[in-house]
């Protein structure tokens, strides 16, 4: 039975149930320079809710401007339902209370076949640089023979420290 998905169970180093993705800490920062384009500046905020899970609240700013996104993760980070587009003063208001919560700089990086999420944390965070990579259509074999950019460092995949959660609630593992 999965253990629900709180701050204490969050982050202990156990492994988590592996998709076809790979992570990866990026020991030195990129160059961006030229990946400007698809650049986001994101904040979230994880507000917990009194019957359990979260409320998940998303400011994504890019060259085109700002959105705002609330969805609700159950305990097992389950998104439940449709996301919804809360206004940004809502968003101002949450991210004004004691709430976990993560800033990162996010560029999209193409790397053969495949985009990687290359993503530079600030705030407490500061400091921590994480590189994913999405390998949905291919399968689970094929994702673990991915072979990285040598400016990637030590994987992480389904390493439970590295979970946004526990990322916002105890802070970076490294």
């Amino acid at each position: 039975m999965t253990q629900p998905r709180t701050p204490e169970t969050i982050g202990t180093g156990e492994p988590t149930p592996q998709g076809a993705e790979r992570i990866f800490i990026v020991p030195v920062m990129f160059d961006c320079e030229h990946f400007q384009e698809g650049k986001q500046q994101i904040r979230r905020i994880y507000k917990p809710k009194d019957s359990g899970g979260w409320d998940v609240f998303t400011h994504t700013k890019t060259a085109f401007g700002d959105s705002y996104t609330r969805e609700t993760q159950d305990h097992e980070g389950v998104t439940r339902g449709l996301p919804s587009q809360p206004k940004g003063s809502v968003f101002d208001k949450v991210w004004g209370l004691e709430n976990p919560k993560l800033e990162f700089t996010r560029f999209r990086i193409p790397y053969g076949d495949h985009t990687i999420l290359y993503d530079e944390y600030g705030g407490e965070l500061s400091g921590l640089r994480i590189a994913n990579v999405e390998l949905s259509d291919e399968t689970k074999t094929q994702a673990e023979a991915f072979e990285p950019p040598a400016w990637f460092g030590d994987g992480v995949t389904g390493n439970q420290d590295f979970d946004p959660l526990a990322l916002a609630t105890k802070g970076s593992p490294v």
